[in-house]
C-alpha cells in the first residue's frame, strides 16, 4: 500500500518534532528535575538517531558541504585534544559536542529531503516559545527564577527560554526561518507578528548584547529586502567586519560612547577585566590552551559569575589554544564563503545577516547550547533552501550562450 502525500508530510512532521525539540531546550527545564533527566536522555538518543539515520540513508552531499562538515568535526576534535593534554573531565565537553552535532546535521538531513516540513516545525517551536516566554516576562518582571552553574555561580532574570542573555540563541534562528518565510510569502503575517513578539522580549530583558544585536539583525535584513545590497551584506564583507569588530571592541576597546548611551560601566559588566585576565592566561599556555571547564575558568580568573570568556574568539584561545582557533576560523571562513556564493538571493543575504548578528553577538558572549547550531546547518544546507536555484541559473546561462551563438550566426 503506498503512502500518500498528506501521510508522508505527517510521518516527517512527526519525525522532525520528536527530533528537534530536545535540541530546544532551554534552562527553564534544568529546574524541574524529573523533566530535566527525561530531556536529557531524550537528546542523548536523538544524537544517536542523526547517526543511524545518516548511516543508513547514505547522504550525499556536495563538495563544498563535505568540506565544511569536516572542518566543524576537526573544530570539535580540537576542543576534546585540549581537553585530553589538560586532563579535564570531557563529560561538559561531550555534552556541547553532542548537542551541536545533533542541531547541525539534523538540519541538513531534514532540508534535503524534507525542507518544507523542518521549517513548519521550527516555526511552530518558534511561536510556543516566544509567545509563552514573552507573557511570564509579562507576568515575572523581575525573572522567573535563579538558574545556578558548575555549583559555584547563579544568574537570575531568567525565564522560559533562560537567561536573558541567552534569547539571542533562540531568536536567531526564529528570526531567520520568519525571515525566509516572508521572502517565500508564506506565513507572512504570523513571521511578521512572530519578529514583533521577539523585539518587545528583546526590549524588556535590558539586555545591551541582545538588544543590540537584535536591532543589528532587524534593520540589516530589511533593508536586504527592500534594496539590492549584495555587494554589502554578503557573507565576505560581513565576516570580515566581524573581525575587525573583535579587534576595536576587545583589543582597541573604542567603545565608550557606546557605552555611555545604553547606561553602561566603561567595563562592560566586567568583561574587560576579564579579558584582561585572560590575555595573561593565553600567554601562558598558547598552543593547546586550558580545555573546556566553567569550574576551571571560573578558578583561574578568581570570579564566581565568568562561566566562559565572554568573546568566542579569546574562548578559542583560551580553551584550545591557537591550534582551535585557527580550525575555527577556517570554518568561518568557509561558513561566509558558502553564502557568499548565493549573495544574489535573498536566501542568502538574509542568512548572511544571521550570520553577521550571531558574529557580532559572540563578541561579548559565547554560545555552547545547541540551538545556536541550526544556523550554521542551515548555512550549509543554503544549496537545498533554494532548491532549483542552480538548476535555474545554469538555465540561463545556457539561453545566453544561445543568444550570443545565434548573433554570431546572424552576422555571418
Amino acid at each position: 500500500m503506498s503512502i500518500t502525500i498528506s501521510n508522508k508530510k505527517i510521518m516527517w512532521d512527526v519525525l522532525i518534532f520528536l527530533t528537534i525539540f530536545p535540541c530546544l531546550k532551554s534552562t527553564y527545564f534544568d529546574t524541574i528535575d524529573w523533566l530535566d533527566h527525561i530531556i536529557n536522555i531524550w537528546r542523548v538518543a536523538t544524537f544517536f538517531l542523526v547517526l543511524l539515520i545518516w548511516a543508513i540513508m547514505k547522504i550525499s552531499l556536495s563538495r563544498e558541504q563535505v568540506r565544511i562538515i569536516e572542518w566543524y568535526l576537526l573544530y570539535n576534535a580540537s576542543v576534546v585534544l585540549a581537553g585530553v593534554i589538560n586532563q579535564i573531565s570531557l563529560r561538559d565537553t561531550l555534552v556541547r559536542i553532542m548537542s551541536q552535532f545533533t542541531a547541525v546535521f539534523f538540519c541538513v538531513i531534514y532540508l534535503k529531503y524534507a525542507k518544507d516540513c523542518f521549517f513548519d516545525v521550527i516555526f511552530f517551536l518558534a511561536e510556543f516559545f516566544v509567545y509563552v516566554n514573552l507573557v511570564l516576562m509579562w507576568l515575572y518582571p523581575g525573572g522567573m527564577y535563579k538558574a545556578y552553574y558548575a555549583r559555584h555561580a547563579y544568574l537570575g532574570m531568567n525565564w522560559f527560554l533562560g537567561n536573558k542573555n541567552t534569547f539571542f540563541t533562540y531568536y536567531i534562528i526564529f528570526f531567520s526561518v520568519a525571515m525566509l518565510f516572508i521572502i517565500s510569502r508564506k506565513k507572512t503575517f504570523r513571521s511578521l507578528l512572530l519578529i514583533i513578539a521577539m523585539g518587545i522580549s528583546t526590549i524588556l530583558s535590558s539586555s545591551s548584547t541582545l538588544i543590540i544585536s537584535y536591532v543589528v539583525l532587524l534593520v540589516l535584513s530589511f533593508l536586504a529586502l527592500s534594496v539590492d545590497v549584495s555587494r554589502l551584506l554578503n557573507g565576505r564583507t560581513l565576516t570580515i567586519t566581524s573581525v575587525a569588530l573583535f579587534f576595536i571592541i576587545v583589543i582597541f576597546r573604542y567603545f565608550d560612547y557606546i557605552t555611555r548611551l545604553m547606561g553602561k560601566s566603561n567595563t562592560l559588566t566586567g568583561r574587560t577585566i576579564l579579558w584582561d585576565t585572560l590575555f595573561i592566561l593565553i600567554k601562558k599556555q598558547p598552543i593547546f590552551g586550558y580545555g573546556y571547564s566553567t569550574q576551571t575558568l571560573a578558578k583561574l580568573t578568581n570570579t564566581k559569575w565568568a562561566l566562559h570568556a565572554h568573546d568566542t574568539i579569546l574562548q578559542c584561545l583560551y580553551e584550545g589554544g591557537i591550534v582551535e582557533l585557527a580550525i575555527y576560523l577556517v570554518l568561518i571562513f568557509l561558513l561566509a564563503e558558502n553564502l557568499y556564493k548565493y549573495r544574489r538571493t535573498k536566501e542568502g543575504i538574509v542568512l548572511s545577516v544571521s550570520f553577521f548578528a550571531f558574529n557580532f553577538a559572540s563578541i561579548t558572549e559565547f554560545y555552547t547550547r545547541g540551538h545556536i547550531f541550526f544556523l550554521i546547518g542551515m548555512i550549509i544546507g543554503l544549496e537545498n533552501i533554494l532548491g532549483d536555484y542552480e538548476q535555474s541559473k545554469s538555465i540561463e546561462m545556457g539561453k545566453e550562450k544561445q543568444m550570443e551563438l545565434s548573433d554570431g550566426c546572424q552576422t555571418i
